[in-house]
């Protein structure tokens, strides 16, 4: 699964890796760097609107769905199963129609050592900007709901089977536009679902900061060993 993910990329960064545009207002309230991004706080993804053209948008992550029996709790999801995204209920309509690109350096993820969970910082190789799939839909089902979005995963096994066995669907630089354009066939998007990084991920074992989303600072990334000064 995805549950935390830095992005510490500037504006004018994403706006030229991910080939869009934002717009300066809607940036300004609401562009910062994290290096410990949760749930339930704006962030940047990229979408193709109405226009046909690419813009930078900063939606809620997580989003409420109607309960599927009478009486039961409503559903909360930060996260969407690649494997069966295109034909579930809760997600076909927005796989159809509502795909988008949320960059990041990398997430996070955690292993039981003893009694405690270490965290580890988990990326693509390189330093580019990395994009994990997402899709976003009005964050409830309340009228006038304003949008969320999700991040897809995917089995994680031969990458992280020691850790965890998902981790978010990454979508490569050559395959964006695919990705956003509505009109990309299914068997394409189904195609980019399937698909895997072509090389090993880098695991990094990181501070115990992370453990709180109340830290959001650079010494996230420490090594467990130099958190302390912090």
């Amino acid at each position: 699964m995805c549950g935390r993910f830095a992005q510490t990329r500037s504006v004018e960064e994403l706006e030229s890796r991910l080939e869009a545009t934002a717009d300066p207002a809607e940036a300004a309230q609401n562009a910062r760097v994290h290096y410990n991004a949760a749930p339930g706080v704006p962030h940047p993804v990229a979408r193709v609107e109405e226009d046909g053209a690419r813009h930078l948008r900063w939606l809620s992550w997580g989003l409420v769905l109607p309960p599927r029996t009478p009486g039961e709790r409503p559903l909360r999801r930060i996260n969407a199963r690649s494997e069966t995204a295109l034909t579930a209920p809760s997600w076909r309509d927005a796989m159809r129609w509502h795909r988008c690109l949320v960059p990041c350096d990398g997430f996070y993820e955690w292993r039981r050592v003893g009694k405690q969970k270490q965290p580890y910082f988990v990326r693509l190789p390189g330093d580019g900007v990395s994009a994990m799939g997402g899709l976003y839909m009005p964050a409830s089902p309340q009228p006038d709901a304003p949008m969320a979005f999700g991040v897809l995963t995917v089995d994680a096994t031969g990458w992280l089977d020691d850790i965890h066995d998902r981790m978010p669907l990454f979508v490569p630089p050559a395959a964006f536009a695919d990705w956003l354009d509505p009109a990309t066939s299914r068997d394409r998007v189904q195609a980019l679902l399937a698909a895997r990084p072509d090389g090993p991920l880098v695991v990094t074992p990181v501070s115990e900061r992370v453990n709180s989303v109340a830290n959001d600072d650079p010494a996230c990334l420490l090594p467990p060993a130099q958190s302390s000064l912090f």
